[in-house]
C-alpha cells in the first residue's frame, strides 16, 4: 500500500463509517472500537477515525468474550471494525451491549486465525447488523479523491481540540483500566519520531530516541492494539517512513520479511517479497525471546555464509525492544543472534509512547534516558520526596503525551492515584538511574512489600 492509496481508502471509508455511526445516534458522542489482528485494512482504519475526530478503542484480538464486555461497557462504541475470526465473539459480545448496532468486517485473507465459517454479510444479528468493508469502501468512493486525494480529506476531516478530545481507548494492563489518549498526546509521538529522525540523520551518538532515517525500513512485530506498537505505526506513517507490519509473529515469517519486502512504502507482510531489505526491528520481548533462540535464524546464517561466519540480515542496522524490561542474557543473546545492537525503549498505555529510549552504546540492561520535551524522576516510594543516582525508588514520569485520565474515573479513585497535581505519573515501577542519567528499572512496586527504610519482596518474607 503506498501512502497516496492509504489516503484515499482512509477517505472512502470515513465517508462510510460518517453515515454508519449518524445511524448509530449521534456522530458527535461515538465511539469506534477495533478489534482485529495486525492487517492491511486496520491503517486506514485507523485513519478514518482520526479524520472524522472518533475516538477508537483498541483491545487485544486474542480477547474473549467476556474482556470485550467488560471492555466495552465502558467505552460503549457503537461501531466495531472486525475481521472474519473475530466476528462470532462480536456477535456473541453484542447480545449483552444494546449499544453496538453495526459491525464492519474486512476480507477474508489467508491468514492463520482468519479461517472458517461466519454469517452472511448484510445480515442482522440481535440488534448487530454485519457490513463488508470492501462494499463501503466501493459505494463511497469520491471520484475527486482519485485525482486529487486532499480534496477527499478536506470533506470528511472534522477539526477536534487536541488537547481534551480523545484519540484513542487503550486498555492498561494494570488492572484493566481504560486510559484516555488525546490527539495531543499523539501529536507529541510525532514530534518526538521527528525528533529522534533528525539526531538519526546527523548521526548523534548520545542522543536519546530511535536515531531512524528517512532511508531506513522498519519492521514492527508488535500488535498494534498495544500502545507501543500503535504510537510507533502512527507516528512513522505521519513521517512518511517506510514501514513492514507483520500479521502474525512467526520466526520463519520474520526471516523473509527482514531481508526482502515489498518495494511499497506501507504494507501488512503476508508471502511476497522483493529485494529492499529491513535495517530496524521494533519487537517485544516475547519475540526477541523466540529469535534469540531459534534454530532458524542458525540455520540461516549457516547457509548464507558458509560454516556459520555468514551474515544472514545484512541490512539490519538495529534493534529496539520495549513494552517489558529485557534481562542482560536475552539481550546479549538476541544482539549475538541479529549481529545488529539492540536497544531497550520504555514507556506505559498511560503516557501513549516510549519515553526512555537507550542511546547507542549505552548499558545493555538500561532502558534509557529520558526523550526530549519529558521528564523522569525517582522518589522514595514511601515519603515520595525525590532521590538521588544509584538510588532505588517508584519511577516519575511527565511529558505531553501523558494521559488526560481513565475512562472510569470511579473505579480509578479506588486506587492510589496515578497523576498528583503536577501532573506526574507514577509508574508503579521501582527503578534508578546513573551518572549518565541512564534509567534501571529493577522490579514491580506493587511486588514489592514497602517500610519506612526500604523495600523487600512479598515472596522473600514468605519464605524467609
Amino acid at each position: 500500500m503506498t501512502y497516496r492509496e492509504l489516503v484515499v481508502e482512509s477517505v472512502s471509508l470515513a465517508r462510510a463509517l460518517r453515515a454508519l455511526l449518524l445511524d448509530a445516534g449521534d456522530a458527535g458522542d461515538a465511539v469506534t472500537a477495533v478489534f482485529v489482528e495486525n492487517r492491511r485494512e486496520l491503517l486506514p482504519s485507523l485513519v478514518a477515525n482520526l479524520l472524522l475526530g472518533v475516538p477508537v478503542t483498541m483491545l487485544n484480538p486474542l480477547s474473549n468474550t467476556g474482556e470485550l464486555v467488560r471492555a466495552w461497557t465502558s467505552t460503549k462504541p457503537c461501531l466495531v471494525l472486525c475481521s472474519w475470526s473475530t466476528l462470532p465473539a462480536v456477535q456473541e459480545a453484542a447480545q449483552s451491549l444494546p449499544f453496538l448496532r453495526h459491525a464492519v468486517v474486512f476480507p477474508r485473507g489467508t491468514p492463520e486465525g482468519d479461517q472458517g465459517d461466519a454469517p452472511e454479510v448484510g445480515e442482522d444479528h440481535s440488534s448487530l447488523r454485519v457490513e463488508a468493508y470492501t462494499e463501503l469502501l466501493r459505494s463511497n468512493s469520491p471520484e475527486k479523491a482519485l485525482d486529487d486525494p486532499m480534496y477527499g480529506v478536506r470533506e470528511v476531516l472534522r477539526p477536534v481540540q487536541s488537547s481534551t478530545h480523545t484519540a484513542y481507548l487503550l486498555q492498561c494492563g494494570r488492572g484493566g483500566r481504560i486510559a484516555r489518549l488525546t490527539h495531543r498526546n499523539l501529536q507529541y509521538t510525532v514530534q518526538l519520531l521527528h525528533s529522534s529522525m533528525l539526531s538519526g540523520c546527523r548521526r548523534e551518538p548520545d542522543a536519546a530516541g530511535y536515531g531512524w532515517t528517512a532511508d531506513d525500513v522498519l519492521l514492527l512485530g508488535a500488535p498494534l492494539s498495544h500502545a507501543f506498537g500503535l504510537g510507533i505505526c502512527l507516528g512513522a506513517l505521519a513521517l512518511g517512513l517506510k514501514v513492514v507490519i507483520m500479521q502474525y509473529f512467526r520466526e520463519q515469517l520474520f526471516l523473509s520479511a527482514v531481508q526482502t519486502h515489498q518495494p511499497s512504502p506501507v504494507l501488512v507482510v503476508n508471502a511476497e517479497w522483493c529485494d529492499r531489505q529491513v535495517s530496524q526491528l521494533v519487537l517485544v520481548p516475547r519475540q526477541a525471546e523466540l529469535l534469540a533462540h531459534s534454530p532458524l535464524l542458525e540455520d540461516a546464517a549457516v547457509v548464507a555464509g558458509g560454516g556459520g561466519r555468514g551474515r544472514v540480515l545484512r541490512g539490519l542496522r538495529g534493534v529496539v525492544c520495549a513494552a517489558a524490561p529485557l534481562p542482560r542474557a536475552l539481550h546479549r543473546d538476541l544482539t549475538r543472534r541479529l549481529d545488529a545492537p539492540c536497544r531497550q525503549a520504555y514507556g506505559l498505555t498511560q503516557a501513549s509512547c516510549s519515553l526512555l529510549v537507550a542511546p547507542r552504546g549505552a548499558p545493555p540492561d538500561t532502558q534509557g534516558r529520558v526523550v526530549p520535551g519529558a521528564e523522569a524522576k525517582v522518589v522514595d516510594a514511601v515519603l515520595r520526596a525525590p532521590l538521588g543516582p544509584l538510588q532505588v525508588g517508584e519511577l516519575y514520569l511527565r511529558a505531553p503525551s501523558i494521559m488526560a485520565g481513565y475512562v472510569d474515573h470511579a473505579r480509578a479513585q479506588d486506587d492510589d492515584n496515578d497523576q498528583d497535581e503536577e501532573g506526574w505519573l507514577r509508574t508503579g515501577d521501582l527503578a534508578y538511574y546513573d551518572r549518565n542519567e541512564c534509567v534501571f528499572v529493577v522490579d514491580r512496586l506493587k511486588d514489592v512489600t514497602m517500610y519506612t527504610r526500604g523495600h523487600f519482596k512479598e515472596f522473600d518474607v514468605e519464605h524467609d
